[in-house]
């Protein structure tokens, strides 16, 4: 369906899984030990498949885990879970391979649960899309019609206030004031009609920015969540450039995204029968062929008003002035009639007295140990 897809495994599973395989090392156990830090600098902080495998390799042999057929079986699949091997694919905003799944399992288990009936299902999840459709409009509202709070004088942060969606503005205002704050240049090198300045930023690696109509960095922020670096940003107010040029600022992340794309408002009433889905379909489709043509033109797009204008009122005399209410269509669905009244009972009494305990992780088990009590 989708060849060009990534897929990647769950990093959060790996990690939460590695207390309890490693569990077993007195090494790993000792209060001392750095092993945790380390690890996570490994897996989080390496950039390049090499950095990573050096590291790894170390920080397993250093501790004594060589051995372990799991970590081993990890380590062979690390393309496939280890950031440092696609920090060059566009996630979209994704950070964590979890993070979309995870929040939305956790927004809807506050509508559903795994005991109710089919229809009770459909009808709490149609209730859950629209308190979500209801949230990003109000969302989309706020980016539109208020503007954030600048914290520099810099054009360029300005800029991102109009241009970007509140949530994304906040991204890329921290690294504006980082670039402002943070961030010199150490070098510049000219090699090959090519420009490289090298950039600090008082952590332990220096970038390299190669400098030609769309300036790279070697952070590659800019390809992975589709925000302009600290980096990419000092750069390009060194070359003069006080506001962003528009490869960098994407589409998606814009206040008007849904303006470009959905011409027509979405909430429109679908047919249960195919053939008249299809016909909705192809007429809402020319009709946003035509809005775009007359986009650029105040003489086409009145000749397009008065064209509609004109269908309104014979359109009135063929279509019936019944509408269906939702509760029409929820009656239609279960296929019998919603009274306005219902008996609840009241719910049968249970015992509670003695019911089991949770099994606790090897995780839970040693930390209790180590505090001393029982677990």
């Amino acid at each position: 369906m989708v060849p060009d897809s990534v897929h990647r495994l769950c990093m959060w599973h790996i990690m939460e899984k590695f207390p309890e395989k490693v569990g077993g090392y007195s090494s790993v156990n000792d209060e001392n030990s750095d092993f945790w830090p380390r690890l996570n600098a490994c897996v989080w902080g390496s950039e390049t498949g090499e950095e990573f495998e050096s590291d790894w390799n170390s920080l397993m042999s250093e501790y004594g885990l060589d051995g372990n057929e799991w970590i081993q079986n990890r380590y062979r699949i690390r393309e496939e879970w280890i950031p440092a091997y696609y920090m060059d694919v566009p996630l979209a905003g994704v950070l964590r391979t979890t993070s979309r799944s995870e929040s939305a399992n956790g927004f809807f288990s506050h509508f559903i649960h795994r005991k109710l009936s089919f229809v009770e299902f459909w009808l709490r999840f149609e209730t859950a899309l629209e308190w979500q459709r209801q949230e990003e409009l109000k969302a989309d509202n706020k980016s539109i019609h208020s503007a954030p709070q600048l914290k520099t004088s810099w054009p360029m942060e300005k800029q991102g206030s109009v241009l970007y969606t509140h949530e994304v503005f906040l991204s890329f205002q921290k690294e504006v004031v980082a670039a402002r704050d943070h961030c010199w240049v150490q070098n510049i090198t000219l090699s090959d009609e090519m420009k490289i300045v090298t950039i600090g930023d008082g952590r332990k690696k220096d970038r390299d920015i190669h400098v030609s109509m769309m300036p790279t960095c070697s952070c590659k922020l800019f390809l992975s969540r589709g925000i302009p670096c600290r980096h990419i940003i000092l750069v390009l107010r060194g070359e003069k450039q006080v506001e962003l040029p528009v490869d960098y600022y994407l589409q998606r992340w814009e206040k008007r995204c849904k303006r470009y794309w959905n011409t027509l408002d979405d909430k429109i009433l679908e047919s249960n029968d195919p053939a008249m889905r299809k016909k909705i379909a192809n007429v809402r489709n020319k009709f946003e062929d035509l809005i775009r043509k007359a986009n650029n033109s105040e003489e086409g797009m009145d000749f397009l008003l008065s064209g509609i204008s004109n269908l309104e009122a014979p359109l009135d005399q063929m279509t019936s002035p019944n509408k269906q209410s939702k509760q029409d269509e929820y009656e239609a669905f279960i296929g019998c009639h919603i009274p306005n009244e219902m008996t609840v009972h009241p719910p049968t009494d249970i015992c509670s007295k003695g019911r089991s305990k949770r099994i606790k992780k090897s995780k839970e088990v040693n930390a209790c140990k180590k505090k001393g009590k029982v677990p």
